[in-house]
């Protein structure tokens, strides 16, 4: 009998494997990103596949942006999944290759594709990866597989349509393959609401450091002794020599 792992299983594995303390900015969403994740995956319905790893590797880097020392954001990214039984260097291909993938294709072809368009012929594989989940009851929904193919369809989708326009067409994707509307519109708010506080955060950051910079630069800057306004005396004693 397999026992499934538990999350502070996970949490102690990711431990022993980056023991270095992580910025206290970004401990939260470190957290909360490596449970969200070991819940979906210990689930015996959980199936991996390219949008799952786009999710998880885009979502990643956007929420570590800036973190310092840059050099650790890679190494954390790597001890996340070697906890989860993953390997990083196969997350991280299977996202670049869907990238380059939707990169390199037509717009118009590869919606169609991502809409699974049946006269649509195939882009890569990946119509043929939706069209197994649409058809199978019995697929795991989870936040990182949405928002992989959210990601996947801001490459693609019509570069001048509106917002409004936009999300409809995202809504007709999710709907074909059968996932929850509710679900679903309560996920992409909940991304957007921490994109938005993330560039804020972000934004008071760089205040921060640029306004530290100044306050160095003009603490090492000698400062010169105020100018006599003073004229001699003209019955200033005569210095002897």
């Amino acid at each position: 009998m397999n026992t499934v792992r538990t999350v502070s299983s996970t949490k102690a594995a990711f431990q022993q494997t980056y023991q270095r303390p992580i910025n206290s900015v970004y401990r939260r969403f470190v957290e909360e990103f490596l449970t969200e994740l070991h819940l979906v995956t210990v689930n015996s319905k959980f199936t991996y596949d390219p949008f799952f790893a786009m999710g998880m590797v885009k979502v990643y880097e956007q929420f570590m942006q800036g973190y310092a020392p840059a050099d650790q954001a890679q190494p954390i990214f790597d001890a996340v999944c070697q906890s989860l039984q993953f390997k990083s260097e196969v997350i991280r291909q299977d996202a670049d290759k869907l990238t380059e993938i939707l990169a390199s294709a037509d717009r118009d072809r590869a919606l169609e594709v991502l809409q699974l368009n049946a006269t649509t012929a195939d882009i890569g594989g990946i119509k043929g990866i939706l069209d197994k989940i649409r058809n199978n009851p019995e697929f795991h929904y989870s936040r990182t597989f949405l928002l992989g193919l959210y990601i996947a369809f801001t490459m693609v989708a019509p570069e001048n349509a509106d917002k409004e326009r936009k999300t409809k067409l995202f809504g007709d994707i999710t709907e074909t393959l059968k996932f929850p509307k509710e679900r679903v519109d309560k996920d992409l708010a909940l991304y957007n609401s921490n994109i938005e506080k993330l560039e804020q955060a972000l934004a008071v950051m760089k205040d921060l450091a640029e306004a530290a910079k100044r306050d160095r630069e003009k603490a090492a800057t000698p400062t010169e002794p105020p100018a006599s306004s003073e004229a001699p005396s003209e019955n200033a004693p005569t210095p002897v020599e």
